[in-house]
């Protein structure tokens, strides 16, 4: 594990590898701000490509300066200057347009190089970070406080409640993705900042294509995204660096000057590869992502198993610095089902109810009393509308809980543990720019992992029908590379591929 992260007894790590088979994160989890340690672990593959069918029946499943130091609490939160050009937010409309014009003036704070590169989103100004701000992110848009509710949710709850505490052997447990496997989130000027070419390498992840996708359609793709201002490749400081030993390797890149999100799973930087430029498994881009984003990339692109987008389900820094999570959280669980995916998901690779995982599949259908107490990756949960979250006593726990009851948790990746998807807390100091983990200086304070999380009652949790919220007519919507016709993309022939996507277009 890296990080800093260490296990509580070698044994638990023999346990969770004999039990598992892949990267997670353990139970006791303890953080150490002294430096950055790095281990070699397994890795999963996100989202299998396997052909399922995509309806979804309610109660019968089918199948962030090192000097710099940080005091946070939830009343006081550090404030940092943003520009005076950048629009306000219209909360009565439904586009946000708080994408900086032109003209705008950079502002200084935040964990940010001399092209204006912030690698992390803590001390971002609005203008950097305005999905934060979106009414047309689906993730940003609190719950009713009427939802429905599936009528085994107890028994999921239940589950999941002793899953977080450690009580079930099949699983590590529970824990925040805020170092190993979680989203490096920087937030980039593409006028600005150099331009790296992007190689698709498929084979580092077992593969010789991807989602029937080769060389010629993805390229091409990413590559070309900027080709309106005769650039080729993605804004990407010529020495970021990644972490070692992750297992994801989920990079996020926000241009905040062209409105672009760019997600890659699997990116390997120079320092990893020796090579130059970004080498990639797999990922996606949107266009128009802070001002008419909602929260999905065209099947089957994008980093995430689900197909969702890292912005509006990613705990970040800002949210704590602000003392707010205004979003839904992200989780991943091993009690994911194969047969299918929820809104707005629109794909998914779980165990559950998929003989081709074999034992592993069997052994959680077993342990949660049946593939009908699994949960498809787009399903929401909740804390009760009426949870209080006054009573809980750390900071931090309040946020978590009060963002669970106010806009829901959200499946999006299958994983050994029920973890909580967080920003990583280690880009800034890898590359230089902060010392020690900021998760452990800004969030947990003298607290551990494990102490956030069980101050609250996840027995308490509402599971909601899959494809509750899912508009009348949606469809999904599908890539098409460049030089294709839809009908005879690599996606051609999936079930789940119903409809075209505009380039580079949110999928919602």
């Amino acid at each position: 594990m890296n990080g800093g992260i260490k296990l509580s007894t070698s044994s638990m790590i023999v346990a969770c590898l004999a039990m598992c088979g892949m990267a997670a994160l353990a139970v006791a989890l303890i953080r150490n701000n002294s430096g950055i340690s790095t281990a070699e672990v397994p890795v999963e593959q996100p989202g299998d490509a396997f052909n399922t069918t995509v309806s979804i029946f309610v109660d019968e499943p089918t199948t962030q300066t090192s000097d710099q130091s940080v005091d946070l609490t939830a009343t006081t939160i550090a404030e940092l200057p943003t520009s005076s050009s950048v629009d306000s937010v219209d909360q009565t409309t439904d586009q946000t347009t708080v994408v900086p014009p032109k003209d705008f003036t950079p502002s200084d704070g935040g964990y940010q190089n001399a092209n204006g590169t912030f690698f992390t989103t803590y001390g971002a100004p609005d203008y950097a970070v305005p999905w934060m701000n979106s009414t047309t992110l689906i993730f940003n848009r609190k719950l009713p406080a009427d939802t429905p509710t599936l009528s085994n949710s107890a028994t999921i709850a239940n589950h999941i409640n002793e899953i977080i505490r450690g009580q079930r052997l099949y699983s590590y447990g529970s824990g925040f993705e805020d170092d190993f496997n979680a989203p490096y989130m920087l937030l980039v000027d593409s006028e600005r900042e150099s331009f790296q070419t992007v190689e698709f390498s498929p084979e580092r992840c077992g593969a010789s294509t991807w989602w029937n996708w080769k060389d010629e359609h993805f390229e091409p793709y990413i590559n070309g995204a900027y080709s309106d201002i005769g650039k080729q490749g993605i804004p990407l400081p010529s020495d970021f660096k990644m972490q070692p030993g992750d297992g994801d390797y989920h990079l996020v890149i926000y241009d905040y000057r062209k409105d672009i999100l760019i997600e890659f799973w699997r990116a390997q930087t120079s320092n990893l590869t020796g090579n130059s430029g970004l080498e990639v498994c797999w990922g996606g881009i949107i266009k128009n992502f802070g001002s008419q984003g909602k929260g999905a990339f065209a099947f089957p692109t994008g980093a995430d198993a689900a197909g969702l987008t890292a912005p509006g389900l990613t705990i970040t820094l800002e949210d704590v610095r602000r003392g707010e999570i205004r979003h839904a959280i992200g989780i991943s669980t091993e009690m994911v089902n194969a047969g299918g995916a929820s809104y707005p998901a629109n794909r998914n690779d779980g165990y559950c109810n998929n003989p081709s995982k074999g034992e592993r599949g069997t052994t959680v259908e077993n342990a949660v009393g049946g593939a009908q107490n699994c949960l498809y990756e787009g399903q929401y949960l909740r804390l009760p509308a009426d949870f209080n979250v006054e009573a809980i006593a750390h900071p931090y726990a309040r946020m978590v809980a009060k963002a669970a009851r106010d806009y829901g948790i959200v499946v999006h990746d299958e994983a050994g543990c029920f973890c909580f998807q967080a920003e990583s807390g280690l880009a800034a100091t890898f590359n230089g720019l902060a010392s020690g983990n900021l998760w452990a200086e800004t969030a947990y304070k003298d607290a551990q992992e494990w102490d956030i999380l069980y101050a609250i009652d996840w027995s308490q949790l509402e599971v909601m029908p899959p494809d509750w919220n899912k508009p009348s007519g949606y469809q999904i919507k599908c890539a098409v590379p460049q030089g294709t016709a839809f009908r005879s993309t690599p996606n051609a022939g999936d079930p789940r591929c119903q409809t075209p996507a505009q380039p580079y277009e949110d999928a919602l």
